[in-house]
């Protein structure tokens, strides 16, 4: 069974622990080129969406807050 796994590079070509693990289990770590977010269409698209629904908002309370994110789920 063939498993891949895509992810942005790290900043450093030693092995992480996550590196490692993924050996361990024989799947392919697949890293995307800096500053392609067309490569990972998905991901980003989650971030434009996260930041519309919470990040540009006020909330005046923990309430109105909890409120709005059940309406959206």
């Amino acid at each position: 069974m063939d498993v891949n796994l895509q992810n942005d590079p790290e900043v450093t070509t030693k092995k992480t622990i996550f590196e490692q693990k993924l050996e361990e289990k024989c799947i392919k770590h697949i890293k995307t080129r800096p500053y392609s977010p067309w490569q990972n269409g998905k991901v980003e698209r989650s971030h434009r969406e996260d930041g519309r629904r919470f990040y540009n908002r006020v909330f005046k309370s923990l309430d109105s807050l909890v409120k709005a994110h059940k309406k959206i789920y």
